[in-house]
């Protein structure tokens, strides 16, 4: 599967990103959104907002992810994701981590896609030069 990279408002200036599309799926709820695949997160992440939108149980004891930005207090709990490009499809069922963020930040927070299970899944190339991301399942 090839991705192109996605440019986006930076500081400053547009800068390009490994953004891909990614299907969230809980039972019947379902949506796609642009996630940005981090090989420096070491799980996948989607904010608190969009986890209640999935009707993904966001209560219990919670702890603390740490990040770029700071710390922000987290639960764990697994979520199907369908990553798709023209008649490639891939059901995957993973770890993801709903971050509390601040209500300010919710509706600017961008999904990540961490190493954690997406990266044994996958060969992933970031081809910077040429902007783009290739994933190979690792079956091919």
């Amino acid at each position: 599967m090839v991705y192109r990279y996605r440019t986006i408002g930076g500081w400053g200036s547009p800068i390009k990103r490994p953004m891909i599309d990614v299907e969230f799926i809980n039972g019947s709820k379902r949506f796609t959104v642009k996630a940005l695949l981090d090989s420096g997160a070491d799980s996948c992440a989607i904010s608190s907002d969009m986890a209640t939108a999935l009707g993904l149980d966001t209560g219990g004891e919670r702890g603390v992810s740490l990040g770029v930005t700071g710390s922000v207090e987290s639960v764990i709990r697994t979520l199907n994701i369908r990553l798709s490009v023209a008649h490639e499809s891939y059901n995957l069922k993973v770890p993801v981590r709903i971050l509390f963020v601040n209500e300010r930040d919710s509706g600017s927070f961008v999904p990540l896609l961490g190493r954690s299970e997406l990266f044994d899944r996958f060969r992933i190339t970031f081809d910077q030069k040429k902007s783009r991301i290739i994933l190979k399942h690792e079956n091919e």
